[in-house]
């Protein structure tokens, strides 16, 4: 069977409604797929120096306009005891922040009113002083630099602004556009991440089980390595997305449709989990000419006749139990129920069982490895999500 082939405008696709979904007990058929080249890829004949990197995600002049806005704060506040600064100074101020972040000092208050000291002040001191800190800038100068940072004019913030980021947009400008334009590979993911940050800030969020529980959070598309190709800021109800959008697909969706907006079309296979996942989407992810998979929750694909957890562990593990969906001229999602220690739904536009495969799992009761059938949709999946974020 293959997918009807439905080209309209991208921006008149059909939206299925739910009372039009019908389900049929029936394996599910994958689509014909002819995938697009990839970007090619700039063979690189040497290792680079880490400092190449860096200055990769930051155009020339964006050290000289932080500059200019840390003198432009200064004279605006009237401290006339700043003496005006210069790119290379915050050159060297991100370096120092840099290093800090990768020495990580001690942080307990005990261990501070023991030694008197605080934390900044503990890589200028004698008895901890790191020459490559120190040596670079004076510890006054640094907290001057640091207290005063500003990326942007504040007097340019409009008065009926709503972007809570607005301080930092430039930066995140500057980073996402060379982020976009990194060559991506075939399989890709999106996920949440966090951007550790424990200080006072309204938009600061705690993710349990994330490496990094307390800060900012933010959605990416990234590499099933781990290499970021785009990212979102989430600040509420003012996250920038299309609120026609969001109207329709809800947040999770319209997460994954704004990211995915730098994929080429018949190119890329998306994986993600159930917190995005949603019929919708799948069908618009379809249209848009991108095979995506990922776990599902039953009650957003209108709780599908699948099987219960207690028939299929009398089954056994390693049981699996498919069905599709049905609507006339419309693309087919595929649903699976896997189980193995617990029972886990998969969805996708272009594979569900495929081809089995069998693995070796931890059975508790005998206290040893069994082998065990698994989808191919489990495979990529458990191979596509990155583990770094």
């Amino acid at each position: 069977m293959i997918f009807p082939q439905i080209s309209p405008p991208r921006n008149e696709f059909p939206v299925t409604q739910k009372k039009n979904i019908k389900r049929l007990q029936q394996p599910f058929q994958s689509p014909t797929i002819v995938l697009q080249d990839l970007e090619t890829r700039v063979q690189v004949d040497y290792l680079r120096n880490p400092i190449d990197f860096f200055l990769q995600y930051f155009e020339n002049d964006f050290f000289e306009i932080v500059a200019f806005n840390i003198s432009l704060y200064t004279v605006q506040n009237n401290k006339t005891n700043f003496k005006p600064t210069n790119k290379y100074e915050i050159q060297t101020l991100i370096a120092i922040h840099l290093i800090m972040g990768c020495l990580k000092f001690p942080k307990f208050f005990n261990f501070f009113f023991k030694f008197r000291i605080f934390p900044i002040r503990m890589y200028w001191e004698e008895k901890f002083r790191v020459p490559l800190i120190s040596n670079s800038m004076s510890r006054n100068r640094f907290s001057q630099l640091r207290n005063n940072l500003y990326i942007i004019n504040n007097f340019d913030i409009p008065r009926n602004n709503v972007d809570k980021f607005i301080k930092v947009r430039p930066l995140y400008d500057q980073i996402k556009k060379k982020c976009n334009n990194l060559p991506k590979i075939r399989n890709v993911c999106i996920d949440e991440q966090m951007v550790q940050f424990k200080g006072k800030l309204s938009l600061k969020q705690y993710m349990r089980g994330k490496p990094s529980p307390w800060g900012i959070k933010i959605f990416v598309l990234a590499s099933e390595c781990g290499i970021i190709y785009d990212f979102i800021l989430y600040q509420g109800s003012s996250t920038e997305f299309d609120q026609n959008k969001l109207k329709i697909f809800r947040f999770g969706a319209s997460v994954v449709l704004f990211l995915v907006q730098t994929l080429k079309e018949k190119t890329h296979f998306l994986f993600f989990d159930n917190f995005f996942s949603t019929y919708l989407l799948f069908e618009r992810l379809y249209y848009l000419g991108i095979y995506a998979a990922g776990t599902v929750r039953a009650n957003r694909f209108v709780n599908p006749p699948l099987l219960s957890d207690k028939i299929m562990a009398k089954i056994g593990r390693g049981s699996t139990y498919e069905i599709r969906s049905y609507v006339k001229n419309a693309c087919a999602i595929g649903l699976v129920k896997w189980f193995d220690n617990k029972s886990v739904i998969l969805g996708s536009n272009f594979i569900i069982s495929g081809t089995l495969d069998n693995v070796q799992r931890y059975d508790k009761k005998l206290k040893q490895y069994v082998t065990v059938e698994r989808p191919e949709i489990v495979k990529l999946y458990n191979a596509s999500i990155s583990p770094v974020i």
